[in-house]
Parts: structure tokens; sequence; C-alpha cells
């Protein structure tokens, strides 16, 4: 899969480096890992590293199915979400777009975008160093 992610000590942030071709399935299945990780806690901010992805899986169906699990795992009643992108521009950019159309309507989930790594990690508010494992 090509998907990784870390959540930082105290967790304070929910990393999720992205590579290759995604499909929406593997999104979902890291989306259910994170959640399900002892130190996850709701309402910690989100970083997505696009900056590694050369495709992704196009099919507006499974992506409003897609949607519609995540908003189980991450429940409106729990506080708002920050949701970090860090998307150069090209597909990861556009990656970023429908997931900003998506989640216009929502009240919890906040979306930022970067297109640079040192933006992304400045938003977030961690230093890029506690991130070099998996960047």
């Amino acid at each position: 899969m090509p998907i990784a992610y870390k959540i930082l000590k105290g967790s304070t942030l929910c990393y999720i480096r992205f590579w290759g071709h995604i499909t929406l399935q593997e999104n979902i299945d890291v989306a259910q890992r994170c959640t399900s990780e002892p130190d996850f806690r709701h309402g910690m901010p989100h970083l997505f590293d696009f900056r590694d992805v050369t495709g992704y899986e196009r099919d507006l169906v499974k992506m409003f199915a897609m949607q519609a699990r995540i908003a189980e795992l991450y429940p409106e009643d729990r506080g708002e979400q920050l949701v970090i992108f860090c998307a150069p521009p090209g597909i990861a950019a556009e990656m970023v777009e429908l997931a900003r159309k998506s989640w216009e309507s929502s009240t919890a989930i906040l979306i930022r975008s970067a297109q640079s790594w040192d933006q992304a990690c400045d938003i977030a508010g961690v230093a890029q160093s506690d991130l070099m494992t998996l960047s």
C-alpha cells in the first residue's frame, strides 16, 4: 500500500504520507487504522503529504462512499478537525481540490493546503525533523 502514517509523540499530529497511484479503498483503510491507534485523539491535526502522488482512482461513486465512511470515523460531534494537505501543483493539487469540494459543507473539517513542505509544516506547527522518518 503506497501510504504510511505516524502519530507524533504526545498525539499532537497525525502525519499521513501517500506516494504512487492511490486508490479510494487505501484512503479508507489508512483512516480506519489511524483512528484505531491508541495515541489517536479526535481533533488532532492531520497532515497529508501528497508530494509523491502520481495518480489516483477517479470513481465518483466510490469517492462518495469513501467520504461517508470517513465522516463516520470523524464525527462532527467530536469537534473541529484540521486537515492540512501538502500538494504541489499537478495531480496532488487536483486531489486536494476534490477533497476541499467534498468537505466544504462540513462544519467540522477545516482544510488548509500548502504547495511546499515548508509551508505545510508551518501550518501544522511541527518541525520538519519530527517527520523525517516518513517524508
